[in-house]
């Protein structure tokens, strides 16, 4: 049994990738938590006017998604922002539809 720890996603590329797809959209980046201390997952706040939107990647696999705040603080997944326009890239993007699966 293979008990070696999964490797880690450079947390600099998610931080570069962020700030591309905010730049090419005519966005910002107003908030970066690359914190896994007790999560799998790095976030980003993207902004673009009054529609702000976080972008979460899993740390180990190239795997993201879009979500809002909830009001306890929590997730909830949402479609791709119509305002957001993205590149090909190593990362795939998944819809609440594929998160939601068993």
């Amino acid at each position: 049994m293979n008990t070696a720890p999964l490797p880690l996603l450079d947390e600099k590329a998610f931080r570069q990738m962020c700030h591309t797809l905010s730049r090419k959209n005519g966005g910002a980046v107003t908030e970066v938590d690359t914190d896994t201390a007790a999560r799998n997952f790095y976030s980003a706040k993207l902004s673009r006017y009054d529609q702000p939107v976080f972008l979460l990647q899993n740390i180990h696999y190239p795997y993201a998604a879009f979500a809002q705040r909830d009001t306890s603080g929590g997730f909830i997944w949402i479609s791709q922002p119509e305002w957001l326009q993205l590149p090909e890239g190593s990362v795939r993007f998944l819809s609440p539809s594929e998160l939601t699966r068993d």
